[in-house]
């Protein structure tokens, strides 16, 4: 997917549970009118995304790979309860003998049964690199989450007035990594492995070395 305000030369590819509904919000600030702050469908990178972003400005915002996979279990798994939203879904998920809403550990263990059978959740789970593409250089300018004012600060320059990125979908329990049990962490680290390589210049796996600022 790629976000596109016209009149400003501005392309957004988003991520999902990377802040994407706050900065679309953010977005729509700039827009002159209707028409202006347009989108593709929700699909990974290609070329079709690249001919659409072409002579913008084109930024993405990137985060965490392992905060990024608990905030989307907290979120979409227990808040939101997607893997059983539907009659399929659960039915499904009965004839497999897994828990409707799993909770960290069991989703973990049975991860890829989830993401197979459920495309709310493949929507939420896929790597960052999936949305993004291997070539991060084609990007103009990538921000972390955790530095969502300095893109507010880039909006307001770009719009001449102040922008506010609102703080949207925080539902859910917050699970810190290090209290989960080993078996756990590295299953997590084994689905999180393919971002961190992506993201290396950003992020870094929990007890390797201290994150990039």
């Amino acid at each position: 997917m790629v976000e596109i305000i016209r009149s400003r030369k501005l392309a957004y590819v988003p991520v999902r549970k990377v802040g994407n509904t706050s900065i679309r919000s953010a977005l729509d600030q700039l827009a002159t009118g209707p028409g202006d702050h347009v989108s593709t469908w929700d699909i990974p990178m290609s070329p079709c995304i690249r001919f659409r972003a072409r002579g913008c400005f084109k930024f993405t915002v990137v985060r965490d790979p392992v905060r990024r996979f608990l905030s989307a279990h907290g979120n979409r798994v227990l808040h939101y309860g997607e893997t059983d939203t539907y009659l399929i879904d659960r039915l499904l998920l009965r004839a497999l003998g897994l828990p409707r809403r799993p909770g960290i550990e069991e989703f973990c263990r049975h991860y890829r049964a989830y993401y197979l059978l459920n495309d709310r959740i493949r929507r939420h789970f896929r790597p960052q690199g999936v949305y993004l593409g291997r070539d991060l250089g084609w990007f103009d300018k990538i921000y972390r989450l955790e530095a969502l004012d300095e893109l507010a600060a880039d909006l307001s320059e770009l719009a001449g007035r102040q922008i506010e990125i609102p703080r949207l979908q925080t539902g859910g329990p917050k699970v810190d990594f290090a209290a989960l049990d080993p078996k756990t962490q590295r299953l997590i680290l084994r689905y999180t492995a393919s971002d961190y390589q992506l993201l290396h210049d950003h992020y870094s796996p929990p007890g390797s070395r201290a994150n990039h600022r």
